[in-house]
């Protein structure tokens, strides 16, 4: 371990031996002047909130400044803070500069290089310096644990973005399956409802034809209804005409000569044409009985034949006008049955149909669903958003109040520092009385009773007299540190019904008393309303003795947020002679309003009585 401690000496003297001095006043202004000349270029590259860590483990800026650059409202963008850092650091000097530049040579080595012309070595001496090696390694490691942080919170990103494209991608697929069923669900759709279009338009040519045959039935019916009517007519003109032909032929047998003229006579009485018989057997028998019989005349003949011809006509038309219902019957027949079969496909097409209509709503309602969903999803982002820009806003309130909190604590620490120098001449001014009366010390110090006085011994420090001023005891108390030490931090000993107990342990003791101890004792309220009869007493176990100086008043009065606390102050010495541990009981009584409150307790947080006397 000599041997590496040797070493490593040897190899820091060689350092500052080939290290020329950078950090001469002249070398710190020329430095300045290049980082002024490359200042609109630092500010873009620099990062303040990685540069500030090593900047304040170097102990250049402190936390005020810190938050002063990094959180501020007057610097919103990072050229700005950036700038800020600069001037702060601009106005710490040398130290400044060695540390922006050792802060440079770790996290920008290229800026480095190009303002000292130097390679970065990357040696962090100002840490060493103040703090040694530990502190480098304490700072190293707390970088390692911001990059492992980083990475890590890096990763956990990654992780869900992956997470958030998977379960995106799972959800596309199904939407684009969803998409391509329904597309595919309303092509067939299409498709049926093309189908039942062309159906019903056939069926409607069907209807149509049916129709036009039914008409066509029907004039067949009359024409068939009229044949039948026109036979019945012509038989029964060829009835008359057997009839009368029986009566001319009993004419004829009874008068041969007259026959002639009776026949003609009647057939020109006769102003119907004759009509043929109804079947051929009759036809022939009537022509055996023409010929059997005298033979008619030439008229006669010729309307016989003419009604026989239309007879023959009339029996054609009734063929083909059966022929042809035999036919529309057929096709009505067979109308009928594709008229079944399209109505049955009809049934079925509207059967999908109204399956296809029902997936439709189903499917609509699920859009529906999920735009609410989208709906809501939208509202709960506006509603965060308007959350975030709300806690943005009370975000730069707080940063406001904390600005001016800062400025007043600047006030108060400025005051703070006047009342501490004028506390230092007090100081100076009671010593040299002290050395003046140093013959008139006590020799004993009797803590048991209040008619007895105390000597200057009694108060090396602090001026125990009840005449003291009001601006002297509030410098006591802005001393409430230095009193104490710096060492021990205040102890509350009662916090309730707005009303707060503190004591404060003295550094010294007086002198050749170490086993007495100095306690100051201060009273705050936060009450909106004032806190009157303010009484406060100790007592002590028989071992020891306590002694309570009279207060600095008895009222307290509302709290105000703008001005200081008030205070009321009240000196407390604490006996000890055998060492042992201190144990005192307290009593506090005290009006708030109309309320009266009795409060009691008891305090072991002492300082140890060994240190009495070098806390």
């Amino acid at each position: 371990m000599s041997g590496v401690m040797v070493q490593r000496e040897e190899d820091e003297a060689q350092d500052e031996d080939c290290s020329p001095p950078q950090w001469l006043e002249e070398r710190c202004e020329e430095l300045w002047d290049r980082v002024e000349g490359v200042r609109h270029k630092l500010t873009r590259i620099l990062n303040p909130a990685k540069l500030t860590p090593y900047l304040r483990q170097c102990k250049v800026i402190d936390e005020q400044d810190e938050d002063e650059v990094l959180n501020s409202t007057q610097y919103p963008l990072r050229i700005s803070k950036a700038g800020r850092l600069l001037d702060i650091l601009r106005g710490q000097g040398q130290r400044g500069l060695q540390a922006f530049m050792e802060s440079l040579e770790f996290y920008h080595p290229d800026q480095y290089t190009q303002l000292t012309g130097q390679k970065p070595t990357q040696r962090c001496s100002l840490i060493l310096d103040e703090e040694g090696p530990e502190g480098l390694t304490q700072f190293l490691l707390l970088e390692v644990r911001k990059l492992r942080e980083q990475l890590r919170n890096s990763r956990l990103c990654e992780r869900r973005l992956s997470q958030r494209c998977r379960v995106a991608e799972e959800e596309r697929s199904r939407a684009e399956r969803k998409a391509h069923g329904l597309r595919h669900d309303n092509l067939q759709l299409e498709r049926l409802r093309q189908d039942w279009e062309s159906a019903s338009r056939e069926l409607g040519k069907l209807k149509d034809r049916h129709l036009d045959q039914a008409v066509k039935y029907s004039r067949a019916l009359e024409e068939q209804h009229k044949a039948t009517t026109r036979e019945r007519e012509l038989l029964m003109q060829i009835e008359n005409l057997k009839s009368r032909l029986k009566d001319s032929e009993k004419q004829s047998l009874e008068a041969p000569d007259g026959s002639t003229s009776s026949c003609v006579i009647s057939n020109g009485s006769d102003g119907s044409p004759p009509t043929l018989p109804k079947k051929p057997l009759q036809n022939s028998e009537a022509q055996k009985t023409c010929v059997s019989t005298p033979a008619p005349t030439t008229g006669v003949i010729a309307l016989m034949d003419i009604l026989q011809q239309d007879r023959v006509e009339a029996a054609e038309q009734r063929q083909e006008l059966c022929d042809l219902i035999t036919k529309l019957q057929q096709e009505l027949q067979g109308a009928d049955e594709l008229r079944g079969k399209l109505q049955s496909q009809c049934e079925q097409l509207q059967l999908k149909v109204r399956t296809l209509q029902l997936d439709w709503e189903t499917e609509q309602k699920r859009s529906e669903s999920y735009f609410n969903q989208i709906m809501e999803l939208e509202k709960e982002r506006d509603q965060a958003l308007r959350s975030r820009d709300s806690l943005q806003l009370e975000y730069t309130d707080c940063l406001l109040d904390k600005n001016h909190l800062r400025k007043r604590i600047a006030e108060l620490q400025a005051s703070l520092e006047q009342q501490q120098r004028e506390l230092e001449r007090e100081r100076e001014r009671w010593r040299e009385q002290m050395e003046q009366t140093a013959n008139l010390h006590c020799s004993h110090l009797s803590l048991c009773s209040e008619e007895q006085c105390f000597g200057l011994c009694c108060t090396p420090d602090l001026d125990l007299s009840p005449n003291q001023s009001m601006s002297k005891k509030a410098q006591l108390r802005g001393q409430t540190h230095e009193t104490s030490g710096g060492s021990l931090l205040p102890v509350t000993v009662f916090d309730g019904n707005s009303l707060r107990v503190l004591f404060h342990f003295a550094r010294d003791s007086p002198p050749s008393r170490p086993d007495v101890l100095v306690v100051i004792i201060s009273m705050l309220s936060s009450a909106p309303i004032p806190v009157t009869n303010i009484n406060f007493q100790m007592t002590a176990p028989k071992s020891m003795a306590v002694k309570l100086q009279p207060p600095s008043g008895t009222e307290l009065p509302a709290f105000n947020p703008i001005l200081p606390p008030a205070a009321v102050t009240q000196i407390l010495l604490v006996s000890n002679p055998n060492k042992e541990k201190v144990k005192l009981q307290y009593t506090l009584t005290f009006s708030l309003g109309e309320e009266q409150h009795n409060e009691s307790g008891s305090i072991e947080q002492f300082p140890p009585p060994e240190k009495w006397g070098q806390l």
